[in-house]
């Protein structure tokens, strides 16, 4: 029996090495957890912009990366990483899963930490437990699909280990801290910013927790003052120069989607889609019927609806300071819906796909942490048996949706192998792609906004084939089901007509819904269901090719 004041058997007398050890540990199990439930897509994800990287890879320069490989933005901690590892292990499937898997569990771990220290001060009866339960949601979210599964989402998992970094090393610096700490804490802001846009919000969310965790607390005025500008300076520089190294090479304030798109300030658009992230997070939407869907983006779309949706968003704001001022609990609910929405404020300029599944879910990656932080700072506020039953309850929603999506992932990356195994033409014609597969229910395909490049990338980078003709991609469509397919008509020597055989898809071109174009040699006219494309002149060696299922059929060249 153990004496009363004796450590466990599993315990060493450093508390700082067992801190060490149990984040190991507990690193470890969410890791062999994470490989488990990611599992049948462990094949998946090296598609769409991940052939253009692949491509940079191997044609730039060996120390490409320092400048982002010519990409239309700063990253080079992000190309650094992802090329190197490309160098190393190729494009084998199982070390890059195990990489995203194992990195995927680090932030998981670091919620956790993250989680316990602060409500080991605020509910030290149910910190441990509360903490538990929130690592293993923020693990199996079914929104953390596209980052842990697409290759091309590295910088989101660093993104969220620098930003958790500095947090703990925040909220254990008791109102000070050591030079290693502070040249620690300011070296991952840089490189986040340095790996995606997304880190220039990061000095607010840190000034906003400085504030919450001195009041929480108890620092001296003078130490926040001092904190804040331990973090404002530094970090403003490193924004300043960021912003002034972006005009200077690319012409522009901001790389990646361009100034104008992250700088678009419309309050109508923001908060529209600041309810449908919402909505988002509390009920799962992205598992609705459409019509459900569909309601609550025309809903948000309305100018009344959104002026209502503001105006009590700041008044229920304006209610929790008044509470916050004298309860830590409700402070701490504040802090993390605050963290929250700042957190969406980088992305909620962007498109919030909503009508399929999986696409752009990679955004809130880093909102989920507070998501859940807030919902479970609220739960904790009533009986341990409630908090368990509602966590029980949205596990088990969560392990349902995420499988559904891992599947996804996985029939999508079938679609796409098989399609590349598939292409047999290595001459020099011109092949003219009636329809291609866009995306399997939202997880991308041969999306493209230049028409046939990446399904040129795909049988280049990915299948190792080599074709010395042109491809012409007509139209692309969303598929619903790997049975979807088309019907093509030649209609004489240079029309041919096609149709879907089924209900429910629709044609895209260049990422957007296809609409009538010309092209040299060409035009096309769309109509319900279909489209109509008309030759200038009549050629026996052009080549018209479709994909129905996995597989791509030829119009025979009689018929045409």
């Amino acid at each position: 029996m153990q004496r009363s004041g004796t450590r466990p058997p599993w315990q060493v007398a450093n508390p700082r090495l067992n801190t060490i050890l149990l984040a190991a540990g507990t690193w470890l199990g969410l890791f062999l957890l994470t490989l488990w439930a990611y599992w049948p897509a462990r094949e998946a994800g090296f598609i769409s912009d991940f052939t253009g990287h692949q491509m940079l890879f191997v044609q730039g320069a060996h120390l490409g990366w320092w400048n982002s490989f010519g990409w239309h933005g700063n990253q080079p901690v992000l190309f650094g990483l992802m090329s190197g590892w490309y160098q190393l292990v190729g494009i084998q499937p199982l070390p890059w899963f195990v990489l995203f898997c194992g990195w995927h569990a680090v932030n998981a771990t670091l919620v956790g930490l993250l989680g316990f220290r602060i409500w080991r001060s605020i509910w030290p009866a149910d910190a441990r437990i509360a903490a538990s339960v929130v690592v293993i949601l923020f693990l199996l979210h079914p929104y953390q699909a596209e980052v842990v599964v697409w290759k091309v989402c590295l910088h989101y998992l660093l993104n969220v280990t620098a930003l958790l970094g500095m947090l703990l090393l925040l909220l254990r610096s008791r109102a000070s801290m050591t030079w290693t700490g502070w040249v620690l804490f300011h070296l991952l802001f840089l490189l986040a910013l340095l790996s995606l846009e997304l880190a220039l919000i990061y000095p607010i969310m840190l000034l906003v927790t400085l504030w919450w965790w001195g009041r929480v607390q108890g620092w001296a005025v003078p130490d926040r003052r001092r904190w804040a500008a331990w973090i404002i300076g530094p970090q403003t520089g490193l924004v300043v120069l960021y912003l002034l190294a972006n005009r200077w090479r690319m012409g522009a304030w901001l790389g990646h989607y361009g100034d104008e798109v992250h700088l678009r300030f419309s309050l109508s658009d923001l908060s529209a889609n600041a309810w449908q992230y919402l909505v988002k997070y509390l009920a799962f939407s992205r598992d609705w019927p459409y019509a459900w869907k569909k309601a609550i983006v025309e809903l948000s779309a309305n100018h009344p609806t959104w002026m209502v949706i503001l105006v009590v968003t700041l008044f229920f704001l304006w209610i929790a300071w008044l509470v916050s001022r004298s309860d830590r609990k409700t402070t701490t609910m504040l802090w993390a819906g605050l963290l929250f929405a700042l957190a969406l404020a980088p992305v909620l300029s962007l498109y919030v796909a909503w009508m399929g599944h999986v696409e752009n879910d990679r955004y809130g990656y880093l909102a989920s942490v507070f998501f859940l932080l807030a919902w479970q700072s609220l739960l904790l506020r009533g009986p341990r048996w409630l908090m368990l039953a509602v966590w029980l309850c949205w596990g088990g929603v969560e392990w349902i949706s995420l499988q559904a999506n891992v599947d996804r992932w996985d029939q999508s990356n079938r679609l796409y192998t098989s399609l590349l195994d598939d292409w047999r033409w290595t001459d020099d014609r011109d092949v003219y792609v009636l329809g291609i597969p866009e995306n399997y229910q939202g997880l991308f395909l041969f999306r493209s906004f230049v028409p046939g490049e990446t399904l040129r990338d795909g049988l280049i980078w990915t299948a190792g084939k080599e074709f010395r003709g042109r491809i012409h991609e007509i139209a692309a469509f969303q598929v619903g089901a790997l049975t979807d397919g088309l019907e093509v008509t030649p209609v004489n020597d240079r029309i041919v007509e096609v149709r879907f055989r089924q209900w429910g898809n629709w044609f895209l071109r260049k990422g957007l819904g296809a609409s009538d174009y010309r092209e040299d040699g060409y035009e096309v006219d769309f109509f319900e269901g279909g489209y109509r494309i008309t030759f200038d002149e009549a050629d026996p060696r052009r080549l018209l090719i479709y994909s129905d299922g996995g597989q791509w059929v030829e119009v025979p060249a009689g018929s045409k």
